[in-house]
């Protein structure tokens, strides 16, 4: 019986698939940018969970993956990291000096253009 995984192990030849190879690079550029605006996070004010501390463990959690090149979990932790750090400003727990959609006037209803 083989314990291969080649979505997430370069297949059974070892090269990287297509598939792969984007997955890789979306990892790579939402990790990216979460990184960078996690950096500018701060609370408005402290929740009892500490929303920032989750964020940092997805963030560790996607390096982790990426080490083993196990690109669909890194993918997952990544998109986790973005997603919590969407909703803590959405809900208004985090804020940022960076301008985001969410300080945008009017950006869950936009206007339709004529």
């Amino acid at each position: 019986m083989f314990n291969v995984q080649p979505w997430c192990q370069g297949g059974l030849l070892g090269e990287q698939t297509r598939t792969e190879k984007e997955l890789e690079n979306q990892v790579r550029k939402w990790l990216s940018k979460a990184e960078n605006r996690y950096k500018t996070l701060r609370y408005r004010k402290k929740p009892d969970v500490d929303l920032l501390e989750n964020i940092n463990a997805y963030l560790l959690d996607t390096k982790y993956f990426m080490e083993r090149k196990d690109w669909i979990n890194a993918f997952e932790a990544v998109i986790w990291a973005w997603a919590w750090i969407e909703i803590g400003l959405e809900l208004k727990i985090l804020e940022t000096e960076e301008k985001t959609v969410h300080q945008q006037e009017n950006w869950a209803n936009p206007k339709p253009n004529p």
